[in-house]
């Protein structure tokens, strides 16, 4: 009877101990999840506000003014100079100017499109796999 009562004993620890260590997992997958639903739901974010600022100006050889220009080749290079931008990759495609960093000169740039502010230019982008612009091409 002794002997008995030790084995129940020991079988309800081992249920209980399976039990917690169940309930453990449960919800460890159950947070991971969320979390992962969570970085998703973010990411769709950053890359909906990194688009909308490219995106706004039309595509397709959309025609824009000097001005925007300025606007998209600054957007572009903040996004290519900032380590924690997800739009590092992007690219811009253009004749009149580089975004070298050893090549541009931001205040040869600045007076460049001060001269040009009222000219008109065209403009298109194209999506990368990932869903992000990756690619602005501006032509005269």
């Amino acid at each position: 009877m002794d002997n008995a009562s030790k084995a129940l004993l020991y079988a309800g620890g081992f249920l209980i101990g399976v039990l917690i260590i169940s309930l453990g997992m449960y919800f460890y997958t159950s947070f991971q999840s969320a979390y992962s639903e969570n970085m998703d739901i973010l990411n769709s974010h950053q890359k909906d506000n990194f688009n909308s600022f490219l995106v706004k100006y039309g595509n397709n050889n959309a025609i824009i003014r000097g001005s925007d220009v300025w606007n998209i080749l600054s957007y572009v290079e903040d996004a290519r100079n900032n380590e924690y931008s997800i739009g590092r990759e992007i690219t811009l495609s253009s004749a009149f100017f580089s975004l070298d960093p050893a090549a541009s000169n931001y205040y040869r740039k600045r007076l460049y499109f001060t001269d040009t502010c009222n000219n008109v230019f065209k403009y298109s982008y194209t999506y990368g796999v990932n869903g992000l612009v990756s690619n602005v091409t501006i032509t005269n």
